[in-house]
């Protein structure tokens, strides 16, 4: 493992690289409210997919709590320099929570960013998708928007369920669970219609039962909570690495 320094901050990202093989990358946008980066969803979502033969990338985003656009900001600049790198081969980006709004925020923007390298395909846990307040994780949107928090032309473009076009629809992989009460399951359900709209490609896993966070759910990223663990929902891992190798992105 090695870290790079992103911008001369404490922002940077992790390298977990198997072998000199040019390989598809995971390229991971941990959850934490866009307060902190979710350690839970690092270091053993990384394990996973190492295991499967995909070289992993974590990107730790929030170590200073800058105002959006900073964190899209940080993750095109990392893809950048890891683009350099002749062992990534295709970039798959996977985010979580608040880390899924950064990453798929980035995806449909991406065009707003100095960094032209966006991910090829997307996979997305329990993602923060809207700003709309009937359904919006509020906490959020009050750490990246800071005192711009309540200007609505800025919530309706960061609402990324309004922003998905047929140009922009990157292909997804998405899952949640039907019982979580942090960001609720309606988010994920705007962001397929906004898809279907587009035209979009989406396979979506709603398991029924699962609290917010699971992460990877089994032992290593569940920290000692026995509901963060569960043997039915850990199997969306196995399902990811089908979808992309249905991908041929083997």
């Amino acid at each position: 493992m090695e870290k790079h320094y992103l911008l001369e901050t404490k922002n940077y990202y992790s390298t977990y690289f198997i072998d000199s093989t040019t390989r598809p990358t995971l390229f991971i946008c941990p959850g934490g409210g866009y307060k902190y980066t979710s350690p839970r969803e690092a270091e053993p979502v990384a394990e996973e997919f190492l295991k499967r033969g995909y070289h992993v990338v974590i990107l730790h985003y929030r170590e200073t709590l800058e105002a959006y656009p900073m964190p899209g900001t940080y993750l095109g600049k990392a893809l950048e320099e890891i683009k350099k790198d002749l062992r990534v081969g295709k970039i798959i980006g996977l985010g979580f929570s608040a880390g899924g709004h950064c990453i798929l925020e980035y995806t449909l923007h991406y065009n707003d960013y100095s960094s032209k390298v966006k991910p090829d395909l997307l996979i997305l846990g329990y993602p923060v998708i809207t700003a709309d307040k009937a359904y919006a994780h509020l906490g959020s949107f009050e750490i990246l928007l800071q005192e711009n928090v309540d200007k609505k032309s800025l919530r309706d473009y960061l609402s990324l369920e309004t922003q998905v076009t047929k140009d922009n629809a990157v292909d997804l992989f998405l899952w949640g669970t039907y019982t979580d009460q942090s960001v609720v399951v309606e988010n994920s359900l705007m962001l397929i219609e906004a898809y279907k709209k587009a035209e979009g490609n989406v396979e979506y896993h709603l398991f029924p039962f699962g609290a917010h966070g699971l992460s990877v759910a089994n032992s290593s990223s569940s920290e000692g909570i026995k509901d963060k663990e569960s043997p039915y929902i850990a199997r969306w891992v196995d399902f990811a690495d089908e979808w992309i190798k249905l991908k041929n992105y083997k």
